[in-house]
This record gives structure tokens, C-alpha cells and sequence, in this order.
């Protein structure tokens, strides 16, 4: 997996303090650095992405883990 500059765990963190968290960070972050989320929430793939839209990050890929749950990559723009 690639490297990033923030790294963000969720597990056990269900919307909507999980798109709040994500926010957080990615706002505390310069512009053009990357964060990996994980998470092991219900549905995550329609709410980050309309975070991602909404808020302006780029949301660059989704990857479904073996072991349960994603994780999402982010871009700040």
C-alpha cells in the first residue's frame, strides 16, 4: 500500500462521528497531503463519498479489507 502522511483508525466508530473525524483531520492537514481511513463501519462507501464531494477532498480509492472493513484514501485540496 502506498504511504501517506496521516494515517486515521476508526474501528468500532459509526457515522455520523466517523465523516466528522475524517473531516477533522483532513482540515488540520496542508494542502496536497494524504490520509488513509480505516473503517469498519455499515455503508461507508455512499457517505465518504459525499464527503469527499461536498467538502472538496478527493477522495482517490477504496480498498475492502479480507479481515472486514475498508479503507478510504484522501487527498486535501
Amino acid at each position: 500500500m502506498a504511504s501517506y502522511d496521516k494515517k486515521l483508525d476508526l474501528s468500532g466508530v459509526s457515522a455520523p462521528a466517523n465523516l466528522l473525524r475524517v473531516r477533522k483531520a483532513l482540515e488540520q492537514m496542508d494542502v496536497g497531503q494524504t490520509l488513509l481511513v480505516f473503517t469498519d463501519a455499515r455503508r461507508p462507501e455512499r457517505d465518504f463519498a459525499a464527503l469527499g464531494a461536498q467538502e472538496g477532498y478527493n477522495l482517490l480509492g477504496k480498498q475492502k479489507i479480507d479481515t472486514g472493513g475498508y479503507h478510504f484514501a484522501f487527498r486535501k485540496t
